[in-house]
């Protein structure tokens, strides 16, 4: 039953998107010079006007090219023995004694039959004497012959007709088919499981949108007390449900709601037919109808609810702003509808692409190679209006301009991420201001200091550290000192990230079966820049020597499939099992994979939460210690080299503007110096054999290394503190 209703949906879709092309065809043919005659073709080109064939079926029109005559030379059969032909009108006309043409034509054969007798007695009623009587007057069936035309508009109409209602070109490749049907499955358990959409709408409206609405549907300012958005989804469903004038404006004018574009919407159903193959293959029917049930359920909410409701309230609420300032006044309510759209549509996804004129078979290799090509590309393109040059903005009544937007799109694009740029920083800061609060040992500053030197724009982020050392504490677990980080911004910082990181941008944004695949083997690392574990290294039987304290490298990796070590370099030949192991796992949903990756001891129990709720976090590769550590002996170093090869003079301005690094470089080489020792120690002890008081030896010293790397960031506060008060 369900099938069948979905089946019956899909269906309605069909026949609706039908009737609306012949509407088209319709309107184009009033206003646009469409032809649907060879006549009306070649008038076209006579005119100076190059003429273009529309491809899309549903454009083709019946013609008339002929009538089939009874008792004529021709046959019907022949006339119809093309495939582009087909009869069309039956008429039946009362023929005139000498058979030169008929007196009238009717649809039905008794109305002609009926005429005919009537007709024929009157001609007898008004014969003379010593004329004969006239013959039977023979009723001829006549049928229409209809071609099946393909109309041509002029080139500019048609080709961007042909494009934004066009078919891919990879469509019917039984490979591509395929790579596109399970690459549409993996998007959908990755996207859906991953919650990512579900953030991103609630981001979108929370950032994105400007201000609100009062009681009375008045615009207002922006008041955070005031986003609910289970509230603003329900009223935009509302608004939806009840034809508001404006949401039927709005898409008329190009807003979309409830798109699903990240795959290809031709194979939205393929994840029930590789679900009944896994069924088939032994996994379960009832696990394969949770899933299926659970898809189902995730994807209308997501797509049908939670995003169409906020999307539409959104546009309501821009769509009033737009209406209520100045600027607007005298402009055509449909052109500033159009614009408003247009952010919409970017700032929440589901891209008008038929509008854009995008060839379906461009969009189809996109949708192979990226993650989420619609959110991608919706974020790229409100970045790149809002900082297009006024001097390059599209000319007034120009048309199909693609990313080229008009002077007031310019500004409504560069008010819309300034919105989002106050926000998100007012918030961001607010709640640094919290954790730093919370914190016994770092203030404010030195929350951004680390974040500026931790890179990767962290400092675009909530330093969440002091909540992930308190979750570990509840479990009696020392805190690692990691700095974990938690983004306000989320897909908003993509533009930014594209420019800075453009290779890890494309990995982070990459399909799972064709783009990560590729990008992963060509730089043999996964999307943190881990590399690929070599299958030694896996099996723990890997030997790397000695580190300078006698700690053995080898084995310490057994059970990993990255690691955060080496450059990017192609997958070697014996990184193939864990490169294998890796895209397994990260096809699967996104909590498995961190429950996983916790098992394998890639990522600890914060992470783990993080990712299984699927939200944009991030955790630093080192340690504060080591961070620190690191900065000063480069600093100490630098030092030794100027003093063995600079001048005096060289080497006192270096040591009066570092003095605080050197001061604390003193106090790094004596906890070092205890580190090494104490690294040593449990290096020797694990040589041993493992029994209770060995294991609780080991566990002595590792908390003694603990207390000697806080020491240390204690005493190097204490003296940066120090030398600034002096």
């Amino acid at each position: 039953v369900r099938s069948a209703s979905e089946n019956l949906k899909l269906l309605k879709d069909h026949v609706a998107l039908t009737i609306e092309n012949r509407n088209l065809v319709s309107r184009l043919r009033k206003k646009k010079g469409l032809a649907l005659t060879r006549k009306e073709i070649d008038a076209a080109e006579e005119a100076g006007i190059e003429m273009v064939a529309l491809d899309h079926p549903s454009f083709k029109e019946w013609t008339p090219v002929g009538t089939w005559k009874e008792g004529g030379d021709q046959k019907l059969e022949d006339m119809l023995d093309d495939p582009e032909t087909k009869k069309g009108k039956e008429s039946f006309g009362v023929m005139k004694p000498d058979g030169s043409r008929a007196y009238r034509v009717f649809e039905t054969s008794e109305e002609a039959h009926k005429y005919a007798r009537e007709k024929w007695n009157e001609l007898f009623s008004k014969l003379k004497a010593g004329e004969q009587a006239p013959p039977k007057l023979e009723v001829q069936r006549r049928v229409e012959v209809l071609r099946r035309f393909q109309p041509y508009a002029p080139k500019a109409i048609a080709d961007h007709l042909n494009k934004a209602l066009g078919r891919s070109k990879l469509e019917g490749i039984p490979f591509v088919d395929f790579l596109t049907k399970v690459n549409a499955t993996l998007k959908k358990v990755l996207l859906i499981t991953g919650f990512f959409h579900h953030q991103a709408y609630m981001r979108s409206f929370g950032l994105g949108t400007r201000g609100g609405l009062d009681k009375n549907g008045k615009p207002i300012k922006f008041d955070p007390k005031k986003v609910n958005f289970k509230e603003q989804m329900e009223e935009g469903l509302a608004a939806i449900r009840e034809f508001d004038p404006l949401i039927k404006l709005g898409i008329k004018n190009g807003l979309t709601l409830g798109r699903m574009q990240e795959w290809q919407e031709g194979y939205g159903g393929t994840d029930s037919s590789l679900l009944n193959k896994l069924e088939k293959a032994g996994l379960g029917k009832r696990g394969m109808d949770r899933m299926r049930a659970f898809q189902r359920q995730q994807s209308r909410f997501l797509f049908e609810r939670l995003g169409a409701g906020l999307k539409a309230k959104a546009f309501l609420i821009e769509m009033k702003h737009a209406m209520e300032n100045p600027k607007n006044e005298g402009r055509s309510v449909e052109v500033i509808a159009a614009e408003v759209a247009g952010l919409i549509n970017g700032d929440f996804g589901g891209l008008h692409l038929q509008r854009m004129g995008r060839d379906p078979t461009l969009q189809h290799v996109f949708r192979l190679f990226a993650l989420a090509p619609d959110w991608t590309e919706s974020n790229i393109q409100t970045m790149v209006k809002a900082l297009t040059p006024k001097q390059f903005a599209k000319a007034k009544g120009e048309k199909w301009s693609g990313y080229r937007p008009s002077e007031a799109e310019v500004d409504l694009y560069r008010k819309f991420w300034t919105g989002i740029a106050l926000k998100g920083a007012a918030i961001t800061v607010i709640f640094n201001l919290a954790m730093a609060g919370l914190d016994d040992e770092d203030d404010i500053v030195d929350y951004y200091k680390r974040a500026l030197d931790e890179g990767h724009m962290r400092w675009l982020d909530v330093d969440v550290t002091v909540l992930a050392d308190a979750a570990g504490k509840l479990r009696g677990k020392s805190p690692d000192g990691k700095r974990r980080y938690f983004s306000i911004f989320g897909h908003f910082r993509d533009p930014m990230k594209f420019v800075a990181h453009p290779i890890v941008s494309a990995k982070h944004k990459a399909s799972p079966l064709v783009g990560r695949l590729a990008m992963d083997a060509a730089t043999g690392s996964d999307w943190r820049g881990r590399r690929f574990t070599t299958w030694q290294e896996l099996l723990g039987i890997d030997d790397r020597g000695y580190t300078k304290t006698g700690k053995a490298k080898g084995g310490k990796d057994a059970g990993k499939l990255t690691l955060y070590s080496g450059g990017i370099r192609p997958v070697e030949l014996g990184q193939l099992p864990s490169f294998i192991g890796y895209e397994v796992m990260a096809s699967l949903p996104i909590q498995v994979q961190a429950i996983l990756g916790r098992a394998m001891g890639e990522i600890d129990n914060w992470e783990l939460a993080m990712r299984a709720a699927g939200t944009h976090s991030a955790t630093s590769r080192q340690t504060d210690f080591d961070h620190y550590s690191s900065k000063i002996r480069d600093v100490a170093g630098e030092f030794e080299n100027i003093k063995a090869w600079g001048t005096p003079k060289e080497a006192m301005e270096f040591r009066r503007e570092h003095v605080k690094e050197l001061k604390v470089a003193v106090y790094a080489a004596q906890y070092q110096k205890k580190i090494n020792t104490l690294e040593r120690k449990i290096s020797d002890m694990k040589t041993k054999k493992q029994t209770g008081s060995v294991t609780a030896q080991i566990a002595k010293w590792e908390a003694a290394i603990k207390r000697a790397e806080d020491g240390f960031l204690r005493d190097r506060k204490k003296v940066m503190k120090e030398t600034q008060g002096g």
